[in-house]
């Protein structure tokens, strides 16, 4: 089920399609927008936006691996597979809304088992994209 503006909280976890996001215009795109759609990160939200960053399974040793004692719920890769931030510096910031519309045709997670990351995982997230200069709301 795709998210809700509801359920947009940091550390949720939506899967979210790329081009709606970089076409959005109400929505702050890094300079180099990634091109695929899959897992994001909700790591900061200030009344109704949101900033958001792309995750991956694949390694690069400059990326911050997501501690699995940081995953919550979720299943499959989510709970089975290494999990990284993508990128620092690859943020997408905007209304709620246009997240939660970026993943109507993408994300499959029930809200009861919807992954995400707690408190400790989001804070270094957060000082990670902080540290890359990264966009924040």
């Amino acid at each position: 089920m795709p998210i809700t503006v509801a359920e947009i909280r940091s550390g949720a976890v939506a899967y979210l399609d790329a081009s709606t996001l970089n076409d959005d215009p109400e929505v702050t795109n890094p300079e180099h927008p990634t091109t695929r759609n899959g897992p994001f990160v909700c790591f900061a939200v200030n009344g109704q936006r949101s900033g958001w960053a792309p995750i991956s399974t694949q390694f690069r040793e400059e990326r911050l691996l997501i501690e699995e004692s940081w995953r919550l719920s979720g299943a499959g890769a989510w709970r089975n597979a290494d999990q990284y931030l993508n990128d620092g510096l690859t943020t997408y910031v905007g209304p709620n809304a246009s997240f939660a519309g970026a993943s109507q045709n993408t994300d499959t997670f029930r809200a009861a088992n919807r992954p995400r990351v707690n408190a400790e995982g989001v804070a270094a997230i957060l000082a990670e994209i902080q540290n890359q200069g990264g966009n924040v709301p």
